[in-house]
């Protein structure tokens, strides 16, 4: 072979090493990179089991739980009912995620299940997962209004999944799902490095924004609000005139929710369970725009003469604190349309202690 021929050779060796070489560092790198956000995430705190979460949470009540790479909710809560068998359960969807340890007699054991619900049909396959023998001694729930609207659930996406109960997330699931959503995150500037590894919180969105679940299941929102102003709350005053998402219009009361609501209590009263339920705030410019619409809204204000002798009928007890007047709130209570900050959830319970005795002596001296 002469010379030319050998150099030839040489330089499509060259290459081909080149290419391969290419090809290898790529390979390296992009499989570099779920490594990477596996790490940062076993780190933070993001691929916690549920069990190894409580127990961090009860040994450090400072901390918060919010990861940024899956919403096991349900599961989460319901872990957290089978930790603490509480003698007081609070149940509803977010809205009643402020009510808190701090607010009961420290003898009484206590855990908010909040946002393990996000319709009526919700409540009681939750409630059948707790063992028989259990602390319950009150149940607290939260019924949204417009669980009892019929095009509420025709719109809602929220299915009965049960075994989102009994189940949570692999770690391996999580990072599969989420590692691409990881640089993303990090690339907009959601979250930064230094944040991950300078604050005792476990997740990243915790740790990134400083709010999460309580070692109670409760959630802290507070901090996140220091030295802002409330915000303003066009969009849900947008919904209210589009009849957008729990803001539909309706004419009557669902007969289905009715059905459902009797097949709850009837468990409840099966299981012995003293149960109190109440209809959450809204702020007060949100529910002056809906008193302003009664043929749209007509279904609204019949709720809770549909519900109460439900609850009548079987000695429990609900209250009506839809309009936020009847406990005295005012927009400056509210974080947003729907939610309450600053435990201002301590007037719905001294509003309920008002006619229960029992349920009073149950709240902190301090409530008062």
């Amino acid at each position: 072979m002469d010379l030319k021929n050998r150099q030839h050779l040489f330089i499509l060796s060259f290459d081909m090493r080149n290419f391969l070489f290419k090809i290898a560092f790529s390979v390296i790198f992009i499989g570099l990179l779920p490594f990477i956000s596996f790490l940062v995430m076993w780190l933070t705190g993001e691929l916690l089991s549920f069990k190894e979460v409580y127990s961090k949470l009860e040994s450090n009540r400072e901390a918060l739980y919010s990861p940024a790479f899956h919403n096991s909710v349900r599961s989460f809560k319901m872990r957290g009912v089978w930790n603490v068998n509480p003698d007081i359960l609070v149940l509803g969807n977010s809205r009643v995620l402020g009510i808190q340890s701090s607010f009961w007699d420290s003898k009484y054991s206590f855990f908010n299940a909040g946002l393990a619900i996000s319709k009526l049909s919700h409540f009681e396959p939750f409630l059948k997962l707790i063992p028989e023998e259990n602390n319950v001694k009150y149940l607290i729930l939260g019924l949204d209004v417009y669980f009892f609207n019929e095009a509420y659930h025709k719109r809602s996406n929220y299915n009965d999944h049960t075994l989102e109960l009994k189940t949570e997330p692999s770690a391996y699931s999580i990072v599969k799902a989420g590692w691409k959503n990881f640089y993303r995150g990090y690339f907009k500037r959601d979250w930064r490095l230094e944040e991950l590894f300078s604050k005792e919180h476990l997740g990243i969105h915790a740790k990134s924004t400083n709010r999460g679940f309580r070692w109670d299941g409760s959630y802290d929102r507070q901090v996140a609000l220091k030295g802002r102003l409330r915000p303003y709350f066009d969009e849900h005053l947008q919904r209210i005139k589009m009849s957008g998402e729990r803001y539909e219009y309706g004419d009557e009361v669902s007969i289905n929710a009715l059905t459902q609501l009797e097949d709850l209590l009837k468990f409840c009263k099966m299981r012995n369970w003293k149960v109190v339920a109440f209809t959450p705030p809204y702020a007060p410019s949100i529910y002056s725009e809906i008193l302003s619409k009664p043929n749209e809204y007509k279904y609204f204000f019949q709720v809770f003469e549909r519900i109460k002798p439900i609850f009548t009928e079987r000695g429990y007890e609900v209250f009506d604190f839809s309009d936020p007047a009847t406990i005295g709130l005012s927009n400056d209570n509210f974080e947003d349309a729907l939610h309450l900050i600053d435990n201002s959830e301590l007037a719905i319970l001294k509003e309920m202690a008002r006619k229960d005795k029992v349920f009073k002596a149950m709240l902190a001296e301090g409530d008062f």
